[in-house]
């Protein structure tokens, strides 16, 4: 994760179901943008720590067959 982001912090005990309330709240104020970049970055954390590549996540570009015509 890059160290530059935001960081939310919020105090309280564990199992409140305002804890819930909370991060449904927080979530939907950051709206969809920030909810895909989490998302992304959820993902490179779990290639990272699985000692994968990350070129892997890159757009496949490769192609079977190509016919001229």
């Amino acid at each position: 994760m890059k160290p530059d982001k935001d960081l939310f912090v919020r105090l309280g005990k564990l199992g409140d179901d305002d804890d819930r309330i909370a991060d449904y709240k927080m979530w939907d104020e950051l709206g969809d943008e920030a909810r895909f970049q989490a998302a992304w970055d959820l993902v490179i954390q779990a290639f990272e720590l699985q000692g994968k590549d990350l070129n892997e996540l890159r757009f496949q570009r490769s192609a079977e067959s190509l016919i001229r015509k």
